[in-house]
């Protein structure tokens, strides 16, 4: 375990070299999510399954004593920042299911000089939920997700490419790879 600002978060480590992968579980779930995955990619890589706060084997603080603002994408994406530096002391390619693609997106946002790249599977886009947006914003969100559903962009995120800024995969589905 890790202790994150007095919490204690879950992980699991595996794999002695190449490149640091952090698998990020989705809602529900845990590192345990990563069982079958874990293995294989530790053959050619140090791959590190993290259980955010909150879920899993990690601390689950009150909310009543941290506050509302505690279980956010932003508390998770900064969670996850810290784990790398301090546990992977490296930079890492984040692998993100479900609502952990966000916290990923969150996390590399924040802090890109940490994220080597992004692998998003079954992204969650339940905050683009037009209803859930400012009235200014839901005909951007609107075009955005009609963008990625009806036409060839949507079927094109899924071929991996290289990516010059993360604000290029917010909210897509692609694997990003760092450039030379």
């Amino acid at each position: 375990t890790w202790n994150w600002k007095g919490s204690s978060t879950r992980y699991q480590c595996s794999g002695s070299s190449g490149p640091a992968l952090v698998l990020v579980h989705g809602f529900g779930p845990n590192s345990n999510h990563w069982r079958k995955n874990i293995p294989v990619l530790a053959k050619s890589h140090r791959v590190y399954a993290i259980d955010l706060i909150g879920y899993g084997y990690s601390d689950k603080p009150n909310p009543r004593e941290v506050g509302d603002s505690f279980y956010i994408f932003e508390t998770w994406g900064s969670q996850l920042n810290d784990f790398c530096s301090s546990v992977v002391k490296d930079k890492a390619f984040f692998i993100c299911n479900s609502i952990g693609g966000l916290v990923g997106l969150q996390a590399a946002v924040a802090k890109p000089e940490i994220c080597r790249g992004l692998f998003l599977l079954n992204i969650s886009l339940r905050m683009l939920h037009v209803k859930k947006q400012p009235w200014f914003g839901r005909p951007f969100i609107a075009s955005f997700q009609s963008l990625l559903g009806n036409t060839a962009v949507g079927n094109f995120s899924s071929d991996p490419l290289p990516h010059r800024s993360l604000l290029e995969v917010f909210f897509v589905s692609v694997t990003m790879t760092p450039l030379k």
